[in-house]
């Protein structure tokens, strides 16, 4: 049995999450934090009803805390919470930054502790009615789908935190996440993978999806949108498969036309560049054509023209599914060793009309990147991928290394080898270090 202590008493505490504990086999409801009033002593006169933070947590046999204060208490409660050595449930919304999630979620790590966040709304009968007719297909292929709650009270209610100007406070917040939730739990990534990927191009799938949403919340934003078929095939490579003398390898010229129907896709969702991924040679001026005749002229190519053939990109793969189920990428990758053959596939890439060449890894590749700087033109884009950063994490995490001075040292050398642009998983944590 695993005693809960459970902060906040308001409409979430009393409606959702007291009753959920209380019915929950397993969890005891131990505690819960009201600051004024009694009505949790009246409802639930087998519960102990503290006053602080700090009088909840020296109930010792409490091992899990629930936190339903107003939202911009979250963050300091939960660390309090985790500090104290105990596993906590954060309600919507988890806080009001991406930092203070951040450094929760890192906080939980160091400790050895869970957090997570509850969303009651999903449980609710008529989304569970949509969400049923979606899933087994009742409505066939949905192509656009609409929420909203409406709200009849005309005034703002005197006293209501949610209804005052305060970090946390208004219907984004309020609302907005469950609105979220249910799109991310309807739709979220392809369920299904084929032979050619077919998923890609489906002008409701998720990177469509999230290009659209991402241009109508922050219309001025660049998007760039990465074109490959290996996260969307049941085989995990960049292209359709062909078995030839009795071994399979993929077809360069029966990928291009898929390729261009991807990037077709993701610029008439509002991409500004597509950057083919792919390594198929001829795909910069056969995506190029299918975009023109398209009169999508404005969108950009950002061609990932020397790809190598590398072990860095292990992390990512494991992410996003896509490992290869045979065989490797070194028949259409690049040889980490040739970087004669690196320029050749930039200058071949910028020839056929691309905007932005990019070489990927970076790390390894720091000549590579100089020797492009030098030659062409063109910006220059540089991919610090998983594997590089990973390491960086790991080492930063056994107290090897100092993290940020590390990965200051690596973006800076790349950014020094030539680089006009660079693509890292480092780009929050070093964006907020620079803004101080």
């Amino acid at each position: 049995m695993i005693d809960v202590g459970l902060i906040g008493f308001g409409l979430a505490g009393r409606a959702f999450h007291a009753q959920v504990i209380r019915a929950t086999p397993g969890l005891r409801l131990a505690a819960i934090l009201q600051r004024h009033g009694n009505e949790a002593a009246e409802k639930y006169p087998d519960v102990r009803v503290v006053r602080s933070v700090e009088e909840l947590l020296d109930i010792r046999d409490i091992r899990l805390v629930v936190i339903a204060t107003p939202n911009e208490t979250h963050a300091p409660i939960a660390r309090q919470c985790l500090e104290a050595g105990r596993d906590v449930v954060v309600d919507k919304p988890f806080t009001t930054t991406l930092k203070e999630a951040a450094g929760l979620v890192e906080l939980a790590r160091r400790r050895g502790r869970l957090i997570t966040v509850y969303q009651n709304r999903r449980y609710d009968g008529d989304f569970q009615a949509i969400r049923q007719i979606v899933s087994d297909g009742t409505l066939g292929r949905i192509v656009r789908f609409e929420t909203n709650y409406d709200r009849f009270r005309p005034d703002l209610k005197p006293g209501a935190w949610r209804e005052r100007v305060s970090p946390g406070s208004g219907i984004l917040f309020d609302l907005a996440p469950h609105m979220i939730d249910h799109a991310l739990v309807l739709f979220g990534l392809p369920e299904t993978k084929d032979a050619i990927g077919s998923s890609s191009w489906d002008p409701s799938g998720p990177v469509q999806s999230a290009i659209e949403g991402i241009k109508r919340a922050v219309p001025g934003m660049t998007v760039m949108a990465d074109v490959c078929l290996c996260e969307y095939t049941d085989h995990g490579h960049c292209g359709v498969i062909v078995e030839r003398n009795g071994v399979k390898d993929v077809d360069n010229d029966e990928t291009l036309p898929l390729l261009m129907k991807q990037a077709v896709s993701f610029a008439a969702a509002g991409a500004d560049f597509v950057a083919p991924s792919d390594m198929m040679d001829g795909r910069v001026g056969a995506i190029r054509r299918a975009l023109d005749e398209r009169s999508l002229t404005e969108v950009g190519i950002m061609a990932y023209s020397a790809k190598f053939a590398s072990g860095f990109y292990g992390p990512f793969r494991e992410a996003a599914e896509s490992s290869p189920q045979f065989g490797d990428r070194r028949t259409y990758q690049m040889d980490p060793a040739n970087i004669r053959e690196a320029l050749r596939e930039m200058e071949l890439d910028a020839e056929e009309g691309a905007d932005m060449i990019m070489v990927k890894p970076a790390l390894s590749y720091l000549d590579v990147i100089r020797a492009a700087r030098e030659r062409f033109e063109h910006p220059i884009a540089a991919y610090n991928v998983s594997g590089e950063y990973s390491m960086v994490k790991a080492a930063a995490e056994r107290g090897w290394i100092d993290g940020p001075r590390v990965m200051n040292e690596i973006l800076t050398s790349i950014k020094r080898a030539g680089a006009d642009l660079i693509i890292t998983y480092h780009a929050l944590e070093f964006a907020e270090s620079v803004a101080g």
